[in-house]
């Protein structure tokens, strides 16, 4: 048996070959089988997504025709309603349309008050303020030292300060008090205080007004709280008129802001007749950290006295000389200065308020009258 097992080995040896060989054979033809089965999956694939996108850039093409479309129909939609509506107000009667125009007025009304109201609890508090300031300088008068009451007249009986009353295109006025020393309540204060009374109990023009000696020192003793004094009175005029976006953005403590805020009240006042301004004691404010914001309301003051509608007719006055104006020629151009002499003829005099206030108000009921007359403004003039 072992010689015969001997004899019989390679014959094993090469049957053991051969199925190895089968073997790898069989091996190799499932890899290439595999392989292409791969490649046939990796094709298909890719003809799917070819497709895919083909059905993408399609679909992109619709939605650009479909939204293309669609704002044609809007279109046409919107001229329709435009058509019904012009068809439906050619059969509305002549009091239909009146009723409708009134309907819509009083809503605007509506909401300018409601406006008003929001924006006159920020600035209302400023508001009262001045007229307080108003009543407290009137009262004092009758404790004023002769000499002053002789300057007061002076003030007023100037030759500057009557064109200023009687011409509404004169522009502003600076007036220099020349005053012995610079009190809180100054003969040019008087005087200011007298020509407000006028303006306001007996001519009824539209009058904005702060006392800068008043509030010297206190929360509101600066330029941006005259800003807001100013403000706080035209929404006390009847004439103003308000919008909702006055309210947006507002920040008290704004320059920029606020002078935008009074730019837009002032040009949307409902007045043919001029808006008075006057301005008393701008020498307090006229310090290092207040002159810049100072020039700044000036500047935006002098400008709607130089505009047609509305016009704003400037009074500034101060106790003691100032200069921050003189500094800016842009407004050196366009403020007219007086000088009140250092000693008044007739000293010790007094003053006859009741003469002084009826002449004054026979010159501004002129001044209102003569609205409109077009008379060349007369600027640069020396007095």
């Amino acid at each position: 048996k072992f010689f015969s097992a001997f004899w019989k080995g390679p014959a094993y040896a090469e049957r053991l070959k051969n199925k190895i060989k089968e073997v790898d054979l069989a091996s190799q033809a499932m890899t290439e089988r595999a392989s292409q089965s791969d490649q046939m999956r990796l094709k298909e694939i890719r003809n799917v997504t070819a497709h895919t996108n083909d059905q993408v850039g399609e679909l992109k093409i619709l939605a650009v025709e479909a939204r293309n479309h669609l704002y044609e129909v809007l279109k046409d939609t919107e001229l329709w309603r435009e058509a019904v509506q012009s068809w439906q107000q050619s059969r509305l009667t002549d009091e239909d349309q009146k009723a409708m125009k009134n309907q819509a007025l009083l809503e605007k009304e509506e909401n300018n008050t409601a406006v008003r109201k929001s924006l006159l609890a920020c600035f209302g508090a400023y508001h009262d303020d001045s007229s307080r300031d108003m009543e407290r300088v009137l009262g004092h008068i009758t404790s004023m030292a002769l000499g002053d009451q002789d300057r007061v007249g002076a003030m007023i009986q100037h030759p500057a300060t009557q064109d200023w009353l009687f011409d509404p295109l004169f522009g502003a006025l600076l007036v220099h008090g020349n005053c012995r020393r610079p009190d809180a309540i100054a003969p040019t204060s008087v005087a200011c205080s007298l020509l407000i009374h006028v303006f306001t109990r007996k001519v009824s023009l539209p009058t904005l007004y702060w006392f800068c000696g008043l509030h010297a020192g206190g929360p509101h003793g600066n330029p941006l709280g005259m800003l807001r004094g100013l403000i706080g009175q035209l929404l006390g005029l009847s004439c103003c008129r308000c919008s909702p976006e006055d309210r947006k953005g507002l920040d008290m403590q704004d320059l920029g802001k606020l002078l935008k805020l009074f730019r837009r009240l002032l040009r949307r006042s409902s007045t043919d007749a001029p808006v008075v301004c006057i301005l008393d004691g701008l020498s307090f404010y006229e310090t290092r950290h207040q002159s810049s914001n100072l020039g700044q309301i000036i500047n935006e003051l002098a400008q709607f006295a130089r505009s047609s509608s509305p016009r704003l007719i400037l009074l500034f006055t101060s106790p003691i000389r100032t200069s921050f104006i003189g500094r800016q020629r842009k407004l050196a151009d366009n403020v007219t200065v007086a000088e009140i002499p250092d000693h008044v003829s007739g000293v010790k005099q007094g003053l006859d308020s009741h003469h002084l206030m009826s002449t004054t108000e026979k010159r501004a009921r002129k001044l209102s009258e003569s609205l409109g007359s077009g008379r060349k403004a007369s600027q640069g003039r020396d007095y």
